[in-house]
């Protein structure tokens, strides 16, 4: 199955109502970098994160996967993974069982790694059989990275990974994302904190949906 190696967006509008939340005439992202998207709340950083992911249709314009074939195609959920900003997660379920979720549906064809690899990865060792609704706001972010990683996905998107995390554990989670770029993947993370850009390839700044110079 040929892979992805790009993410194209082309005259992107997305609106709601009379309102236009992003607009974006082009704009190309490519596997092996880490890029971060900044900009203030409101800014348009997660409607183009659930762009790529399929989850907002454009209303003009298109957002698609570019193959090594050259085919390409509309990306969904099957093809990408999402860290929400607001996690994501099945309070009910344990630890092992929200990070295990995604693979049940993924499309994707990536060597997985064992769970408690993945807990240790992001520090929450012997938490596997935790509920979810026991953990702090930090210990959930990272459930919430972790069940990103664990399909070992060609495209990963994240929305604030970082925000309830402290210092040295905001460090542990951007040092494995940009890993996970640097692997031959594309890891894009919108941020409104420009200290994330210290970690990415590249980064590009939005704001009132449009993309913007801006020296970081």
């Amino acid at each position: 199955m040929s892979e992805v190696v790009a993410v194209e967006v082309e005259d992107l509008e997305i609106r709601r109502g009379s309102v236009q939340i992003l607009s974006i005439p082009e704009l190309r992202y490519e596997v092996g970098e880490m890029v971060a998207m900044i900009g203030p709340s409101g800014s348009g950083k997660t409607t183009l994160l659930h762009a790529i992911c399929g989850l907002v249709r454009p209303d003009s314009g298109s957002v698609e996967l570019v193959m090594a074939d050259g085919r390409r195609r509309s990306a969904d959920l099957l093809d990408t993974a999402l860290v929400p900003q607001a996690f994501g997660l099945v309070a009910a379920l344990t630890v092992s069982e929200n990070v295990e979720l995604g693979r049940k549906l993924w499309r994707g064809a990536g060597s997985l790694r064992p769970v408690d690899e993945l807990l240790g990865m992001v520090g929450l060792d012997g938490l596997s059989e935790r509920l979810v609704r026991e953990l702090s706001g930090g210990q959930q972010q990272r459930v919430a990275v972790a069940r990103a990683l664990a399909v070992a996905p060609k495209v990963l998107v994240a929305d604030e990974p970082t925000s309830e995390l402290d210092a040295g554990n905001r460090e542990r989670v951007m040092e494995l994302l940009v890993g996970h770029a640097n692997a031959g993947n594309l890891v894009v993370v919108a941020a409104h904190d420009q200290a994330i850009t210290e970690y990415a390839h590249r980064s590009l700044a939005l704001a009132d949906g449009l993309l913007s110079n801006a020296d970081f």
